[in-house]
């Protein structure tokens, strides 16, 4: 099958029955509904299902073969063919099950022409011998969810005076030496690598390189600082949170807050899924705090830390995410494997953020002096040991 994509595309998917029909074994519709003389005669026909591939990643544009295995709920003694759509793009050729054949393997190559990291593309069953019509493909199924990855490998430290320091990855400027009316807090990388943005504690936005500016909170009330900011890999936009949990949303989907609610201890972190269909927040005890599609994995809330959480990130391939402590410690949920920690070995500096690479196999933590600390996650390099102005605050892939 050939799909040609280019744009994000949010489209719906499904597994239809053919309730109300007498289907042989063969996977033929008999047109008699109730006829159940024939000793092969089942009530529903063939039900097909398409797997939800992993998270497709690229590095390049152009064309990109994704594979889907697609399913049929049981053997059958006859050929059933049925074909596929994607919405908006171009699907070639039916699915063909032969006799007993229960799982296939299908090739979908999409065109990649867009700019932000994700993009999604529906399949869903639709008419073909023995298969009836998907009818209402908003109701669930498969989709492919592509990532264009930056061609740098790298990351980016920020200090609280809104100097950037780069390695293995572009530096497209910084706020460094230049007045600031409130201290950076964070960063976040565009989803194509082509530019980067910093939040200030007053939710004052700074863009550089390809990083487009949507608005900020500048200069209007705060009830409590910002801490932090996640981007949204399927708009390019951009979440503000604050201590206290509000969320403050720019060219991306409001999905809830902890603003105006109790807390035990204050919002230090947040991370987006990869669709950019949620977000997680941390406080520094380890709450964890989700909305929109963010599923709640569990947390370190209400369990003794030797040191308060000061970050997160999420994996950036599937549901999971890390939390990192002051004194290096990691605590991982869902898909976000252990793949080491600082906790219990000295540092020079606390730990004050991390970040996930590309793959989601492995992370780096950083501390206040730009020291890197890195686990099953190439080194490029740090800033501890030398001279800083101010210090680190955060990181960014």
């Amino acid at each position: 099958m050939t799909a040609s994509l280019g744009g994000p595309s949010r489209l719906a998917a499904v597994a239809p029955q053919t309730d109300g029909k007498v289907v042989a074994a063969g996977g033929a519709p008999y047109l008699t509904p109730g006829n159940t003389s024939l000793a092969l005669a089942r009530f529903y026909g063939p039900s097909v299902s398409v797997e939800t591939p992993p998270v497709y990643q690229t590095t390049s544009t152009g064309p990109q073969d994704v594979t889907f295995r697609v399913d049929i709920d049981e053997p059958l003694f006859s050929t059933v063919t049925p074909s596929f759509s994607a919405p908006g793009a171009t699907v070639d050729g039916p699915v063909t099950f032969g006799p007993g054949v229960t799982s296939v393997v299908v090739t979908v190559t999409v065109n990649v022409t867009f700019t932000n990291t994700e993009q999604f593309q529906w399949l869903y069953p639709q008419a073909g011998n023995g298969v009836a019509p998907a009818p209402d493909p908003s109701s669930g199924g498969a989709y492919i969810t592509i990532q264009l990855l930056p061609s740098y490998p790298g990351y980016r430290l920020v200090a609280s005076d809104g100097g950037v320091f780069t390695y293995a990855a572009s530096y497209w400027g910084s706020h460094g030496g230049s007045p600031l009316n409130k201290p950076v807090v964070g960063m976040a990388s565009t989803t194509s690598g082509n530019g980067y943005y910093l939040v200030a504690s007053d939710g004052g936005i700074f863009t550089y390189g390809g990083a487009t500016f949507y608005g900020s909170h500048g200069g209007s009330p705060l009830n409590k600082p910002i801490v932090a900011m996640a981007l949204d890999p399927a708009t390019g936009g951009y979440w503000l949170v604050a201590s206290d949990g509000g969320i403050f949303n720019y060219n991306a989907p409001f999905f809830g807050s902890h603003g105006g609610a109790p807390l035990n201890q204050p919002i230090v972190g947040m991370a987006s899924t990869p669709d950019g269909g949620g977000y997680w927040l941390v406080a520094s005890d380890g709450g964890i705090f989700n909305y929109g599609d963010a599923a709640y994995l569990g947390s370190h809330g209400g369990s003794p830390l030797n040191k308060p959480i000061v970050g997160m990130a999420a994996n950036p391939t599937a549901q999971g995410y890390w939390l990192v402590a002051s004194d290096g410690g990691i605590f991982n949920y869902g898909t976000a494997r252990f793949e080491g920690s600082h906790g219990g070995s000295p540092l020079n500096k606390p730990i004050v953020g991390m970040a996930a690479t590309f793959s989601g196999q492995g992370y780096w933590l950083v501390a206040s002096d730009g020291g890197i600390f890195n686990y099953n996650a190439p080194y490029y390099g740090s800033h501890g040991g030398s001279p800083l102005n101010q210090p680190t605050v955060g990181m960014s892939r």
